[in-house]
């Protein structure tokens, strides 16, 4: 668990989550955001492929499972975007687990991190696991 009783009684998840996806700048025109609708075009699901089967995801189920999860905050999803490719190269997710213990907390779990193979060897995977974990904490 990444989170502590102080931060799960003080902190607001409404709060915490707007403030955890402002856009963070990692240099070299990649930026790394909340996953939005106009990534289904810069190659989300191809980045996907590359770690596993991600099976036949038409943009209207993409728009429809993006509205689901912006609106249950349960899972947060950001990518690494390169702005002057406009492509994905990176994705991860937090997924938020609701416990009895902890004094009723919340737990983060990462999953589903994938840098795209030409972007392999730079950090950005360990980027990626860093800002999950600071988005885990504030989000308590």
């Amino acid at each position: 668990c990444y989170f502590s009783e102080v931060v799960c009684k003080s902190t607001s998840w409404d709060t915490a989550a707007a403030r955890a996806q402002a856009d963070i700048s990692l240099g070299d025109s990649l930026v790394m955001t909340s996953l939005r609708a106009d990534h289904f075009h810069q190659g989300f699901a191809g980045l996907l492929e590359q770690l596993t089967s991600v099976g036949e995801l038409s943009e209207d189920m993409y728009r429809a499972r993006l509205a689901e999860l912006q609106n249950s905050m349960d899972a947060l999803m950001f990518v690494i975007e390169d702005t002057s490719l406009h492509r994905v190269v990176g994705v991860g997710t937090l997924l938020i687990e609701h416990k009895f213990i902890h004094s009723a907390g919340r737990c983060g779990h990462i999953e589903d991190i994938v840098v795209d193979c030409s972007q392999r060897g730079r950090g950005l995977g360990k980027k990626m696991v860093t800002h999950l974990k600071k988005v885990a904490r504030l989000t308590g």
